[in-house]
This record gives structure tokens, C-alpha cells and sequence, in this order.
């Protein structure tokens, strides 16, 4: 990412992004640990780095507001937090025993699928 900031192009930033999952995902499977207790902090992270890459690739146009910048800077914050807390609940759910079955265990699937597609569209800034 920090390449992607410093060539000022925003679609490297995706790329920067994959890479430190990738790692990330490498390290855990290298360690064998199954689920990590920290994984919500790193996505939470990992998000807040992203949208900050984004932020620094797109204002080097011009100058933003006091105003603009803190609402920007809000946003940011509540988006990373946002992303921790669903990952914490989610990280919570992996850790319980169904008791339902199998019917159970996909409804959960489903919803926490609906939940991260929610989280996605609110946290997309509106197009036009």
C-alpha cells in the first residue's frame, strides 16, 4: 500500500491490500493455529490502512476543508470500528457449537454473509 500511496495510483491499493491478507492468512496457517483471537483487530486495521491509502491517493488534487477532513476522518474511524466489532461478532459465533445442526449452522452462514454485504454497501461512498 505504501507503494500505491507513494506512485499516487489508487488501484495498487487493492493489490497492497490482498498482500497483507495473503501474508496474514500464510502466517496463520503456518503457525496452525486455527482461528485468532486478534483477526478483528488486524481486519479492523487492515481497513483503516485502506481507506487512509485511498484518502492520501485522492486528495493530492487538492485541498480539503477542516470540516470535510474531520467528517472524512470520522467516517474512516467508524468504519474501522464498525469492521472490528462485526469481526468480534463473528469470531464469537465461530467459537460456539451450533446446537441446531447442520440448518443452523448455514442460517448462521447466511446471516453473517448479509451482515458483511450490509456493513460493505453502507461503508461504499455514494456513487454520482
Amino acid at each position: 500500500m505504501a507503494a500505491a500511496v507513494a506512485a499516487g495510483w489508487d488501484d495498487l491499493v487493492a493489490w497492497g491490500v490482498a498482500l497483507l491478507v495473503a501474508a496474514y492468512a500464510a502466517g496463520l496457517l503456518a503457525a496452525s493455529a486455527g482461528l485468532d483471537p486478534a483477526a478483528p483487530l488486524f481486519a479492523g486495521g487492515l481497513v483503516a490502512a485502506a481507506e487512509l491509502a485511498h484518502w492520501s491517493v485522492d486528495s493530492r488534487g487538492g485541498a480539503e476543508t477542516t470540516a470535510t477532513a474531520l467528517r472524512h476522518a470520522a467516517a474512516v474511524a467508524g468504519v474501522a470500528l464498525g469492521t472490528a466489532a462485526l469481526g468480534s461478532v463473528l469470531l464469537a459465533a465461530a467459537l460456539l457449537r451450533p446446537p441446531g445442526g447442520p440448518l443452523v449452522l448455514a442460517l448462521g452462514v447466511v446471516a453473517a454473509v448479509a451482515a458483511f454485504t450490509l456493513l460493505v454497501r453502507v461503508a461504499r461512498p455514494p456513487s454520482g
